[in-house]
């Protein structure tokens, strides 16, 4: 198990814990007036099930275990984002999403045709082995499958589209799974990455292309959508980060924004079920609600990196700004 393993280990079960914890509690659904509210029953098991095929993600030690766990993720969010089918285009949204991420799956599938064409193996431990033009095809298809999965341009829209689906899933979906299955598989590999000429400038590239695209964040008056686009960026600075050498800058990244986004799209779902909507419009929350808005102040500030809990956020983005200007990239 490598470091990057053992933390997404570690986090995920603890963001998914909180959200099944929402889930349970809040998206109760009422039988009739007069009756007891029974639990979601099956958005907790599709939620659970989410995070498990998560875990077996990262700890797969081979390729063919992490493709039937990037698999399961899949068909696991598929379910999710379709949980209320019967409202609006919930089905087409998740099926919008789910060809999206398809597509760019099938470089993950070429990376380990790859991998065992050249070592004979499917281990990661054998992936040292690869070279020459080998190499080169498994890193190209690692790169499509996780630029896909973390949503970074030009497969951002899906991330949007995601948002049909209710609130304990967006969270889990942009906190801890889905989007960050993405961002393990280039930290997991990067050694293997590295070894290409050019995938720091890509990365590098398909990073601040996304990055800059969250500008669209300003546009948005739906909270989940806002939070959508600010998802997408976030995922490509770790990217610029990967790209510019420093994963372990992207790993704590990652960690910190795990836990203040999914604290800002469980904030949104409270802030929903007192309003009846997500227009920004609508949510007042320091009149109406002003725990929760202190709650959404301070974990935007964390994401931001302007509070003691996200001292971690301005550290790591001094990081990127050295990284970037070293000789060596423009």
């Amino acid at each position: 198990m490598t470091p990057a393993s053992a933390v997404f280990a570690i986090v995920v079960p603890l963001i998914a814990t909180l959200i099944i914890a929402y889930s349970a509690y809040h998206e109760s659904e009422p039988v009739s007036e007069g009756v007891p509210t029974r639990p979601p029953v099956r958005l907790v098991a599709l939620l659970t099930a989410f995070v498990g095929a998560m875990e077996l993600l990262v700890l797969a030690e081979d390729l063919v275990t992490l493709l039937i766990a990037w698999e399961l993720v899949g068909a696991c969010s598929w379910a999710l984002i379709a949980h209320e089918w019967q409202e609006g285009d919930n089905l087409r949204d998740a099926a919008w999403a789910f060809l999206v991420t398809r597509f760019g799956d099938l470089g993950l599938y070429i990376a380990a045709a790859a991998a065992f064409a050249g070592t004979g193996s499917f281990a990661f431990a054998d992936l040292s082995q690869l070279d020459g033009w080998l190499l080169d095809v498994f890193v190209a298809g690692a790169v499509l499958a996780a630029a896909a999965k973390s949503a970074q341009v030009p497969f951002s829209p899906w991330l949007f589209a995601a948002m049909s689906g209710p609130t304990p899933v967006s969270a889990l979906l942009h906190a801890a799974t889905m989007v960050a299955a993405g961002i393990y598989l280039v930290i997991r590999l990067h050694a293997e990455m590295a070894a290409v000429a050019w995938f720091g400038p890509v990365a590098i590239t398909l990073g601040l292309a996304t990055a800059l695209a969250g500008v669209v964040a300003y546009l948005q008056r739906h909270a989940k959508k806002l939070l959508a686009a600010s998802t997408s960026a976030q995922y490509g600075l770790m990217w610029l980060a990967v790209g510019a050498g420093f994963p372990g800058v992207a790993l704590v990244h990652f960690v910190t924004h795990a836990f203040t986004k999914a604290a800002l799209f469980l904030a949104a779902g409270i802030a929903e079920r007192h309003v009846g909507s997500y227009s920004l419009n609508t949510m007042r929350l320091g009149r109406l609600l002003p725990g929760i808005a202190v709650a959404t102040m301070v974990a935007s500030l964390a994401l931001a990196g302007l509070s003691r809990w996200g001292h971690p956020g301005a550290r790591r983005r001094s990081l990127l700004l050295l990284a970037i200007r070293r000789p060596g990239w423009p």
